[in-house]
């Protein structure tokens, strides 16, 4: 999956350019909207589908300020790689 920003909707704004869009399921039954990049197919973002709330999230390799983030929560823990040591942050696993 990756390091991802979690941003609340509403509160993302793509300032150039226009994403590709792809319509996932989840296992959950929840659709996503998934943003690449029209040239090189990097996945930028995952929203909710029109008329529906939830959190945006951002890969954290195509936000500028990456440097200044900090991890506030490892989810879905279950299935991280043994070499990830993120103890001290609070676990949130995959809800089904």
């Amino acid at each position: 999956m990756g390091w991802v920003v979690a941003v609340v909707d509403g509160r993302f704004e793509l300032k150039t350019g226009t994403l590709k869009t792809f319509v996932e399921t989840a296992e959950s039954g929840r659709r996503r909207a998934l943003g690449f990049c029209p040239e090189c197919g990097t996945r930028i973002v995952a929203k909710p589908v029109e008329g529906e709330r939830g959190l945006v999230s951002l890969r954290a390799g195509s936000v500028r300020q990456r440097d200044q983030l900090r991890p506030r929560a490892h989810i879905w823990a279950r299935s991280a790689q043994p070499w990830i040591d993120l103890r001290e942050l609070p676990k949130i696993e995959k809800q089904r």
